[in-house]
């Protein structure tokens, strides 16, 4: 049976009370069982929605934790945090392009996780390769993949560093982290001479990464011929396999700032 009553609530006025009261009865007091409805509906739905925002509150504090947490483990340099698609200048449309592909490669990446995909970010310096490589790190990140940027200088130093007999970390154990990472970023591809041991070591952590079918992107100031001789035959097939090329064939940007005499 259900009754009702109507009470005031000094902040919402007059609302109804209702009362359930069942056939079973209390085991103790032989009482019948009752369930009352006495809450104003409206300070429910307010106590609610306030829990609701302090939940979404620490959520969000927790997941900035996070990405902070990824960026300080990602080996995004200090001074290139800020690099997002929307602070990258598309003021071409040869600019609005390379955005365009790199935007839709961060959108897409749970495909791209899963194929491995390679994008090699071809062209001269200044030219914003690196800004919009950090931009994709940025936003898979903040999505709650990993992400690690590195110059392939480091990656060979660190490769090298490994085969020390009193190296924490194997050359197997380094390899597997290279492996692991959602997306890798090698940049600077080409500034040191391509001796045996760098194309081994870079050989090396690119294959790892091919056979985990894991997102690679490559930016290099080489052109793709001279890049496939840099890197040798056998990561050259790998990228004729999964790569997509975006060129960034235009003027420094750096170099146009110094021509206006801002420098």
């Amino acid at each position: 049976m259900t009754t009702t009553e109507t009470r005031t609530c000094a902040k919402h006025g007059v609302y109804e009370v209702r009362t359930l009261t069942f056939a079973k009865r209390h085991e103790e007091t032989g009482e019948p069982l009752q369930i009352r409805m006495a809450h104003c509906g409206q300070c429910a739905q307010d106590e609610a929605d306030q829990r609701a925002a302090r939940e979404a509150a620490e959520q969000a504090r927790e997941r900035q934790d996070r990405i902070e947490k990824r960026f300080a483990a990602s080996g995004i340099p200090r001074g290139f945090v800020d690099r997002t698609f929307d602070s990258y200048r598309c003021d071409t449309p040869a600019k609005s392009s390379a955005h365009a592909k790199c935007k839709a490669f961060a959108d897409a990446f749970l495909k791209h996780l899963d194929r491995g995909t390679m994008l090699l970010l071809l062209g001269n310096t200044g030219t914003g390769k690196s800004h919009l490589a950090i931009a994709a790190a940025s936003a898979i990140m903040a999505r709650g993949h990993s992400a690690m940027y590195e110059t392939a200088f480091k990656t060979v130093s660190r490769m090298r560093d490994c085969m020390r007999r009193d190296a924490p970390i194997g050359t197997a154990e380094m390899l597997r982290i290279y492996g692991e990472v959602d997306l890798l970023i090698l940049d600077e591809i080409g500034i040191q001479a391509a001796t045996d041991d760098v194309k081994a070591h870079l050989t090396n952590v690119i294959d790892q990464r091919y056979c985990n079918a894991r997102p690679t992107i490559l930016i290099t100031n080489l052109s793709k011929a001279d890049l496939a001789e840099y890197v040798g035959e056998r990561i050259a097939d790998r990228m004729r396999e999964r790569a997509s090329v975006i060129p960034f064939d235009w003027q420094s940007e750096r170099t146009a700032v110094r021509a206006m005499g801002e420098f």
